[in-house]
């Protein structure tokens, strides 16, 4: 034994990753995936070592990596030592995301793909209403539509809407409010929903104007 140590403990080891993909699935933009890990190991001879272990780090919408490990042994008993690094997948934007992240070493590199569809709704809203007055004093309803536009299918919780509130700001602001809304109204893909504004004419006879400030929950879960 004490003759293979002395002529192996120096030998080079072999790099090998338990995985040559990490696959994330379909996630909402804005959202976070749960952690998967690449473990690696020396699959050289017997007292050989892998050297200058370095993880590959992730970029854009995947996270992790970015770090060094101990030198890999191998023991005729033992087996080999193992060492782990993990990743996740953080889009923010809808799309479909690929990246190939290179575990090197001395003993050679793997390279693992890193792989992640990003989905969500998609919030498109017509024009606002515009109120006609005949005399200050009078009250006018107008209807605007806000719809669920996503490319993405019907995906239940991934590619719902939710309308969480509206308000109104500007100097006339208090002058408009909403009618019959709900919060907290959920459009899925394709649905669309008309909301009522109601304008309370004042008693001077000028234009008046506000912004309405849509509430939505696209690119962010619930919340």
């Amino acid at each position: 034994v004490y003759t293979q140590w002395i002529g192996q403990a120096l030998q080079t080891g072999v790099l090998s990753a338990s995985t040559g993909s990490l696959a994330f699935g379909q996630l909402r933009a804005g959202t976070n995936s749960s952690l998967q890990s690449v473990t690696i190991s020396n699959n050289g001879g017997n007292f050989s070592k892998v050297k200058n272990i370095s993880f590959g780090a992730a970029s854009g919408p995947f996270v992790g990596g970015g770090t060094n490990a101990n030198p890999l042994f191998r023991d005729p008993t033992l087996g080999s030592d193992t060492a782990s690094a993990s990743y996740s997948f953080s889009p923010t934007t809808r799309g479909s995301f690929n990246q190939s992240v290179t575990i090197s070493s001395n003993g050679g590199s793997q390279n693992v793909n890193l792989s992640g569809s990003a989905v969500g709704p998609v919030t498109s809203i017509s024009a606002g209403p515009t109120f006609s007055i005949a005399r200050p004093g009078d009250q006018r309803l107008g209807n605007f539509s806000v719809s669920n536009t996503t490319p993405d299918g019907n995906l239940g919780s991934l590619t719902n809407l939710t309308i969480t509130g509206i308000s109104f700001t500007g100097p006339d602001a208090g002058l408009f409010e909403v009618v019959g809304f709900t919060p907290g109204t959920v459009l899925s893909a394709s649905q669309l929903q008309n909301i009522s504004v109601r304008f309370l004419g004042s008693g001077t006879a000028r234009d008046y104007n506000a912004t309405l400030v849509l509430q939505t929950d696209q690119g962010a879960a619930l919340g």
